[in-house]
């Protein structure tokens, strides 16, 4: 919807909308929905076309708190989001793997502390990209953020008088390949599916265990094995790291920011997501 607004805010800053930004703005005042987003919103779109390195920079994924996906974002400072994402592993899967987490981010923040006393930006990388690889979006994560209580918040905040809901998935298993783009095609499924979504949401237990059958399948096989893959480059980084290397270090930390999408959108980000980490990693060891 913001993206809407946006697109306005970009043509305009190209002079394609032949009416002043304040008359825009108070437009977007007197609609009187979501007035201080849709304004943002306007305001990042002519930045888009005024200065688009800036806006990059603000899109920095190691320099944001922003979710796309509901899960809480936390503070800024690094016990904060540690915290926060320990809490959200927790209810993603259990308190081992939150402690497991904790455990990782801790060893990489004394090294840290051991050669530049102070800094933290290595580990607030690491413990961004670590938890978006621990917490990959799979079928029970998807099952629970859409019956957990937010979703249903958010609809009420944006929407009034909603007596249904259609959901528009491609359930893994049963859906359709398009012969063109080779992706699954989605289907709409009515309310009837919540109640199945809160019951697939508690198999979250199976995950990882041979009665995981989602688990066999190609992409979430290959999910996987990029977490000890990531496990391995923190060891190097904790065994290796100096004050001269620091930014190699947060350089070769960020790759997992690359992985994106579903299906052969993220196949082709994993690809793109290994090709970095080689050269980041012999950029570390040289």
């Amino acid at each position: 919807i913001y993206a809407n607004m946006a697109l306005v805010g970009f043509a305009y800053q190209r002079g394609f909308v032949p009416v002043s930004s304040d008359a825009i703005e108070t437009a977007i005042a007197v609609n009187g929905v979501d007035v201080e987003l849709n304004r943002h919103a306007f305001r990042l779109g002519r930045l888009a076309a005024h200065d688009p390195e800036v806006l990059t920079r603000m899109m920095d994924p190691t320099n944001t708190n922003a979710s796309a996906d509901g899960r809480p974002t936390g503070g800024t400072t690094l016990d904060a989001i540690v915290q926060h994402r320990s809490e959200d592993l927790c209810a993603y899967q259990d308190a081992t793997l939150a402690q497991r987490y904790r455990d990782r981010i801790e060893a990489i923040r004394r090294a840290e502390e051991r050669v530049a006393a102070g800094s933290t930006t290595l580990t607030e990388t690491v413990a961004r990209a670590y938890h978006k690889l621990l917490a990959v979006k799979d079928e029970y994560e998807v099952a629970r953020l859409y019956t957990d209580g937010r979703f249903q918040r958010q609809v009420a905040d944006a929407f009034t008088g909603t007596r249904s809901i259609h959901l528009h998935l491609a359930p893994p298993l049963f859906a359709r390949i398009d012969p063109e783009t080779g992706r699954p095609e989605k289907r709409s499924f009515g309310p009837w599916l919540f109640p199945v979504l809160k019951l697939l949401a508690k198999g979250k237990r199976l995950r990882g265990s041979v009665f995981d059958i989602f688990g066999y399948s190609q992409e979430r096989r290959a999910e996987r094995r990029l977490i000890p893959t990531y496990e391995d480059d923190l060891n190097r980084m904790a065994a290796m790291l100096t004050r001269a290397n620091l930014p190699t270090a947060i350089a070769l930390a960020s790759w997992p920011f690359t992985v994106k999408g579903f299906g052969i959108v993220k196949q082709q980000a994993i690809a793109t997501a290994r090709a970095m980490r080689a050269d980041r990693l012999v950029a570390l060891e040289h």
